[in-house]
C-alpha cells in the first residue's frame, strides 16, 4: 500500500509540474469547457420557445378495426391442443375472415414459422402460455404474446 501512494504522490507532483510550466495551456484547458458552454446558454437564450396545444387522439372502437384482406389473410397461435384456445381463435378468424388452420403446437414452431415463411401475410402470432397444452380450459392469469 506504501507503493501504490507513493506512486500517486509522484504522479500527482509531475502533473502538477506540467500544469505550473505550461501557464497558457492551463488557462486555455480551463476557460474553453466554460466559454463554450456559456456560448451554448447565450444561442439558447436567442431562440424563442413555442407553445403548442396537446395533441390528443380521438379513442376509436376495435369494431372499426378490419385488417386489410388483402395483405393479411391469417393469424397463427400455439398451443394447438387446448379447446378453449381454440375456440377463442377461431372466433377472431370467423370475424376477420381469417384462414383458420395456423396453430402451431408450441410457442418454439410458431415463432420459427413467423420467421420462415409467414411474415408476408400473417396478421400476428399469438403465443398463449406453452403450459395451456392438452388442457380444455384457461388459466384465471393468462399470458398472451403477440408476435
Amino acid at each position: 500500500m506504501g507503493q501504490n501512494w507513493d506512486k500517486f504522490l509522484l504522479l500527482t507532483w509531475k502533473n502538477w509540474l506540467l500544469q505550473w510550466r505550461h501557464p497558457i495551456q492551463t488557462l486555455i484547458e480551463i476557460l474553453a469547457p466554460v466559454f463554450f458552454a456559456a456560448l451554448l446558454v447565450l444561442i439558447r437564450g436567442l431562440v424563442v420557445p413555442e407553445e403548442r396545444p396537446d395533441k390528443l387522439f380521438e379513442p376509436f372502437e376495435l369494431d372499426s378495426f378490419r385488417p386489410s384482406a388483402f395483405l393479411f389473410n391469417r393469424t397463427a397461435w400455439s398451443p394447438c391442443d387446448n379447446v378453449a384456445v381454440n375456440t377463442i381463435m377461431n372466433n377472431v378468424a370467423e370475424e376477420f375472415n381469417f384462414e383458420k388452420d395456423h396453430c402451431f403446437l408450441n410457442s418454439q414452431t410458431l415463432e420459427t414459422a413467423l420467421w420462415d415463411n409467414m411474415n408476408d401475410v400473417t396478421l400476428a402470432g399469438i403465443q398463449f402460455s406453452d403450459s395451456l397444452a392438452g388442457r380444455t380450459d384457461l388459466d384465471d392469469n393468462l399470458e398472451v404474446t403477440i408476435r
